[in-house]
């Protein structure tokens, strides 16, 4: 009889403990931020210019609870546009969808565009977004680009149909300006026109140097190099034998078939040429030039780097990146303020 009566008073001081946990549980669960999906960003590549009748659509499985904000992150081709654009959000019968306008003049190089739901999308996790972008008025050479990354969340590129963007996702995040305010542009890339490099110039002992690479924080590129635009490089040698040289190219994720002229001269000395085929160019990969003549004694020589094409054009044409100044030499061409202290990305004997 005792041990029931003491069981009983056991359950009625227990359930009000019971309870307690059960409501510090939920309220402490109402106080917790929506989750944030945040950009694992490798392999960064431009869709290319999405003009009138090139929509991009991407569909992908809400990975948050309640969706409050998303980003994307865009590229101007290092020029000033105005086109417009038309981002919309579909939420289908759940949510209903919202469009945003995008200026691209108010957008900046290589930087995360932001959007801001009017109201949270509540119990969204799971259930399948879609993302269309849509130029209004977009042209060649009046175009922005969106950057696509390799896989890091559930989703597929619906358009447009491009054997380059198969497993590729649009770079993506969610509720990341709403939970953690401004993250930084991740380092590969930068808007050059800031003209604030984050990193100082490598200290490069010429003497015993026998080959100048780089690492690519705060890479940026040129633009659509055209038969209008000439990238030329002074540099003071600082190897002992020159053998090879490389510059790091982009196609904008298209198939160009503009022909250029890779040139390297040693002073007085007929320059070393190599003549590039567009059309067999990697995106983000290197154009090595393997020198038919090695320079010898090359140390402390100045060499004149040239890059140069007779036929591209909007639309056809690559791009060639550079970084802040890291060996001796300095950029020629093109004269623009906005590539003060940058030098093209080079690197020799690789």
């Amino acid at each position: 009889m005792r041990s029931k009566r003491t069981l009983g008073l056991f359950l009625v001081g227990a359930v009000p403990l019971v309870v307690a946990i059960v409501l510090a549980t939920y309220y402490a669960n109402q106080q917790r931020p929506s989750t944030i999906l945040a950009a694992e960003l490798s392999s960064l590549a431009p869709i290319g210019e999405i003009v009138v009748g090139n929509v991009v659509e991407q569909n992908f499985l809400c990975p948050v609870d309640e969706l409050e904000s998303f980003r994307l992150m865009a590229a101007t081709y290092a020029r000033t546009n105005s086109a417009k654009y038309k981002v919309t959000l579909s939420g289908g019968l759940h949510y209903g969808k919202e469009d945003f306008l995008i200026e691209s003049a108010n957008v900046k190089d290589n930087a995360w565009v932001d959007f801001k739901l009017r109201g949270a999308w509540k119990r969204c996790k799971g259930r399948t977004i879609r993302i269309t972008i849509a130029a209004i008025d977009a042209v060649p050479g009046n175009a922005l680009t969106f950057y696509t990354a390799s896989p890091y969340y559930k989703a597929k590129i619906s358009l447009p149909k491009k054997l380059e963007l198969e497993n590729r996702q649009l770079a993506l995040e969610v509720n990341t300006a709403a939970g953690t305010g401004e993250k930084l542009i991740p380092p590969i890339i930068e808007d050059v026109k800031n003209n604030n490099p984050a990193s100082a110039p490598l200290n490069i002992p010429r003497e015993s140097q026998s080959e100048l690479k780089t690492n690519y924080e705060n890479i940026g590129h040129f633009g659509e190099v055209t038969a209008a635009q000439v990238i030329e490089q002074s540099i003071t040698c600082p190897v002992g034998t020159l053998k090879s040289v490389r510059v790091l190219a982009a196609t904008f994720v298209r198939k160009n078939t503009a022909r250029y002229k890779f040139s390297l001269a040693d002073g007085a000395e007929p320059p070393q040429v190599l003549n590039v085929d567009a059309s067999t160019v990697k995106d983000n990969d290197w154009i090595k030039f393997v020198l038919p003549k090695q320079i010898e004694k090359c140390a402390g020589k100045t060499l004149s780097l040239k890059l140069v094409s007779s036929d591209a054009k909007l639309g056809d044409a690559l791009t060639f990146y550079h970084k802040p100044a890291y060996y001796s030499g300095a950029l020629v061409a093109p004269t623009d303020p906005a590539f003060t202290g940058r030098q093209l990305l080079i690197e020799m004997n690789r």
